[in-house]
């Protein structure tokens, strides 16, 4: 499970209030959850702000082996 979804669960929201939440269809926002695309920087603040969390946190891969990602 990748962090979007762990943060949706362990925050008790689903994709669909998000969606309807932040303005965007549920299409998109499941693109974004499987990391099929990526959200701009303003789609993913709303997003990381309503799972209080940074964007960073659910959109970008952690870098564990100090590469470029």
């Amino acid at each position: 499970m990748n962090r979007f979804k762990e943060k949706l669960l362990e925050e008790g929201r689903t994709q669909d209030w998000i969606a309807n939440k932040i303005g965007i269809s549920k299409t998109t926002l499941s693109k974004y959850a499987t990391g099929k695309r990526k959200p701009n920087y303003e789609v993913a603040m709303k997003i990381a702000l309503l799972l209080n969390c940074k964007p960073d946190d659910i959109f970008f891969e952690e870098n564990t082996n100090n590469t470029i990602k």
